[in-house]
């Protein structure tokens, strides 16, 4: 059995969404005080610790054998998050997860991570061995996680594979953050800023990453750190006309100095802002690729497929 943690989030709904195509028998945590629990969800306990959660194991009707924890807490979930409650959430959590899989004698512990541990841009392409370098209490509490794990699973004799992920932005149906607020600036007729960026940044398709997800499950030996990404290198510029001509919109875009996007991010009071425009971020996936694993969608199909589902549900809401 699978135990899920995060399944009403992005990523956790479409892993949900297959494990049900695929039949799996699987079990998903949810926040104490959700509403409405499906067949398969069972709330966390108030105190998530290692013995509250074999308690809460106890009633399952079979062992669990895999745990992949996708639940956490990102940017702009919580307003005026502090650095205690990314640590309590992120850290804490994962921390007592991994014991309860241990302890249990599960096979597998997949961890989503994120690319900020190296960084919000890079001039090199990242790998599993670049420098690390997080940049905000996000960031920081994963890279916090994942060296608890790490301390956790090493030396490990029980048969435990560690698995973390380390994804880019993530794209597709449903996503939120940046990529949705530029799907709606997208969506406009107006013409973006973008004509003179040709920075270098990869994604990540949903699809490839629920699917290498499945893929570590189901292999032994494919364990440690994975920056995982799609194959495309793309620009800014890029994307935003792969959407808007997507949506039927025209693809031009006003050639806008770099160095005024630079200080129009300083007078709004947004310095990292001209970095999540302009700056390189490439992501190297050999590593993955080594294991016998492909992505199995591009970047630029799912950039289409996801602006014109996003514009239709925005009409239908309407």
């Amino acid at each position: 059995m699978i135990l899920i943690t995060g399944g009403r989030g992005f990523v956790g709904k479409k892993l949900i969404e297959s494990l049900r195509v695929s039949k799996a028998q699987f079990v998903s945590l949810v926040r104490n005080g959700s509403e409405n629990l499906e067949s398969f969800e069972m709330e966390m306990p108030n105190d998530p610790s290692c013995k509250s959660l074999l308690s809460l194991a106890a009633e399952f009707n079979k062992p669990i054998d895999t745990v992949i924890h996708c639940a956490g807490l990102a940017h702009g979930k919580l307003p005026n998050a502090s650095s205690q409650d990314y640590e309590r959430v992120n850290v804490s959590l994962t921390e007592e997860l991994a014991k309860l899989a241990l302890t249990i004698g599960a096979t597998k512990f997949i961890f989503l991570s994120t690319i900020g541990v190296h960084g919000r841009v890079s001039n090199q392409p990242i790998s599993e061995s670049s420098l690390l370098a997080p940049y905000d209490d996000y960031s920081r509490s994963k890279l916090n996680a994942e060296q608890r794990l790490v301390d956790l699973f090493e030396g490990e004799e029980r048969g435990s594979e560690l698995v973390i992920i380390r994804p880019p932005l993530i794209i597709g149906e449903g996503a939120p953050g940046n990529f949705g607020k530029l799907i709606k600036l997208c969506s406009s007729a107006i013409p973006l800023p973008f004509g003179l960026i040709n920075n270098k940044r990869t994604v990540l398709s949903l699809e490839n990453l629920v699917d290498f997800i499945f893929f570590a499950k189901e292999k032994t030996g494919v364990s440690g750190f994975f920056t995982l990404a799609d194959d495309e290198v793309l620009s800014t510029k890029d994307m935003a006309k792969e959407i808007k001509s997507s949506l039927g919109r025209g693809s031009f875009m006003l050639p806008v100095p770099k160095v005024l996007i630079k200080a129009l991010s300083f007078v709004v009071r947004k310095p990292h802002f001209y970095e999540q425009l302009c700056g390189d971020l490439v992501v190297d996936n050999s590593k993955s690729k080594s294991y016998g694993w492909r992505p199995t969608v591009d970047s630029r199909s799912t950039l289409r497929k996801t602006a014109k589902l996003f514009v239709n549900e925005e009409r239908s809401s309407q």
